[in-house]
């Protein structure tokens, strides 16, 4: 069974279960809130998944990031995590879209998707 490789792009003081859960479902998880950080592991760790939270980042660094996993060549698969109804902005590249408060099976299931 292939271990899925998660960048986690997250508020790790208020979605701290979110990374714990991940770790205990043994996936090769990285945990970054910087850009620099996030586009260094983007390239470096080469991940399967981006799980990126836009209500803790700002419009320019969830742009940023998330048109680098558009044009990175193994091109992650890319859930936004938010919280309200709001619709994500045209100008991000995404592949799912995950509300606030959700149970972790929930996030389970969408990576299982992949």
């Amino acid at each position: 069974m292939k271990t899925y490789r998660i960048l986690t792009v997250v508020n790790q003081t208020k979605d701290a279960e979110i990374c714990h859960g991940l770790q205990r479902s043994h996936y090769e998880i990285v945990c970054t809130q910087s850009l620099r950080k996030t586009l260094g592991a983007l390239k470096n760790f080469q991940p399967d998944l981006i799980l990126l939270d836009v209500t803790e980042s700002t419009h320019n660094k969830t742009k940023r990031i998330t048109r680098a996993a558009n044009k990175h060549p193994r091109h992650p698969f890319v859930i936004l995590v938010k919280s309200g109804r709001s619709t994500p902005n045209k100008a991000f590249f995404y592949d799912d879209v995950l509300n606030k408060p959700f149970l972790y099976s929930r996030l389970e299931a969408r990576i299982k998707r992949l």
